[in-house]
């Protein structure tokens, strides 16, 4: 399998590329690790419990309660998203929301026991897709890939 960068100035007329093979292209591999990790998730997580939901109740277990824009900011997802996942917690009893006192126009998101509960369970669901991904690898390579990612999600929003 040949990883190397892509050569952005060798393609044919129609603007493929004579050596192009899709099963080496780092993004089709990342996504397909993607459908893998959030199925694996799917497997033990709770009831409507998805990585996204997770993220930002393991993102109010460290931070506390946050506005909502900044706990989006944190975890990497859009204002839109954000949004949902908030109102999807909150309807599942994992936060409470209220004005923020500085900004009226922003809600500050807290985690309530019900939603440390859910985090609880998503911790194990999340090591449980980790082991499983990663099966097979020497720990040496967990960790050269897990640096991997963090530089390359380091660099995400520039």
């Amino acid at each position: 399998m040949d990883s190397r960068l892509p050569d952005a100035g060798s393609s044919l007329e129609d603007g493929t590329s004579p050596d192009y093979v899709l099963e080496s292209n780092i993004g089709f591999l990342l996504r397909v690790c993607n459908q893998r990790s959030t199925a694996l998730f799917a497997e033990k997580a709770p009831e409507g419990l998805s990585s996204p939901r997770f993220a930002a109740l393991a993102k109010l277990v460290e931070s506390g309660p946050l506005p909502q824009n900044r706990l989006g900011r944190l975890i990497s997802i859009d204002a839109a998203t954000i949004k949902g996942v908030v109102d999807r917690l909150q309807k599942a009893d994992a936060v409470s929301t209220a004005p923020n006192p500085d900004d009226k126009r922003q809600r500050i998101v807290s985690i309530t026991e019900r939603g440390r509960e859910l985090y609880s369970r998503g911790v194990e669901a999340s090591l449980y897709t980790v082991h499983r991904l990663c099966e097979g690898l020497e720990q040496e390579e967990v960790e050269a890939f897990a640096h991997i990612l963090r530089h390359i999600a380091a660099r995400a929003d520039r």
